[in-house]
């Protein structure tokens, strides 16, 4: 609602994070593709440079810069 009531008026929102896990990480990749624009990067590849504990293999694992959604219903994580 606000990122669209920004937009409305010419500014743009972006999401960002710092060290937040997996889950969270999933849930802002979720929030950042239904910004309006789009234009701007989003930050939420960061936590990997301070935290090293992060589980090997996950969907919400940054590659060449972009974070690949699934393609289901929900954040599309198992318990």
């Amino acid at each position: 609602m606000f990122a669209r009531q920004a937009a409305s008026i010419g500014l743009e929102a972006f999401v960002t994070s710092a060290m937040d896990g997996v889950v969270s990480r999933a849930g802002a990749a979720h929030l950042a593709a239904a910004l309006p624009s789009g234009r701007l990067a989003s930050g939420l590849g960061v936590g990997s440079l301070f935290v090293r504990e992060e589980p090997s293999e996950h969907p919400f694992r940054p590659v060449q810069g972009r974070i690949r959604l699934p393609d289901v219903p929900g954040l599309g994580l198992s318990p």
